[in-house]
């Protein structure tokens, strides 16, 4: 890993707009927890390719790990415009509205991910948990039970489902 450092760290003092040496020292940096250094790389490498949705999605979650949420929401809907119909953009943009209390936002991209992304267990999952946070239980049943019904074999999902029961005072069904 350190040959590896130094290779990209050289090949980019050669090219400075060697861009493949930004993103392959940035996903180096991510992999091994160095967050900071990571989202420094990308963010050089997006000087170069302003439009690359995946590179602007990156950088908002990497955002995100650093705690830095809000800032990650422009990198994020600017992944989403660049590529409308990649619903794990949408998802990524969803939850980070959800962070920061952008409930209408949220719930709008979590539709559209599931939307694109009908099957996704995980995208039906996070967006019954929110749907619970704001206190929406028969919604939030209906998209637990909707994901049940893809994987009921999931612990995850019945675990979810037992929550959403007790905070909607069920006792029966919950325990």
């Amino acid at each position: 890993l350190a040959g590896a450092r130094m290779a990209f760290t050289e090949a980019i003092s050669l090219k400075c707009d060697f861009t493949a040496a930004y993103l392959n020292h940035g996903s180096l940096c991510r992999s091994l927890g160095q967050f900071e250094e990571a989202l420094s790389l990308f963010l050089s490498a997006s000087n170069y390719l302003p439009n690359n949705a995946n590179l602007l999605n990156d950088i908002g979650n990497l955002l995100i790990e650093v705690g830095k949420i809000q800032d990650s929401v422009s990198y994020l809907k600017r992944s989403v415009e660049l590529s409308p119909n990649k619903s794990s953009f949408k998802f990524n943009l969803a939850n980070a509205l959800k962070t920061i209390g952008e409930c209408t936002g949220a719930e709008f991209f979590y539709r559209e991910a599931i939307q694109l992304d009908p099957t996704n267990v995980h995208y039906r999952n996070n967006f019954s948990i929110f749907l619970e946070d704001i206190g929406r239980f028969k919604e939030a049943r209906l998209e637990i039970n909707k994901a049940l019904a893809l994987a009921p074999e999931n612990p995850r999902l019945t675990v979810n489902l037992a929550h959403l029961n007790l905070r909607d005072q069920s006792f029966a069904s919950g325990w």
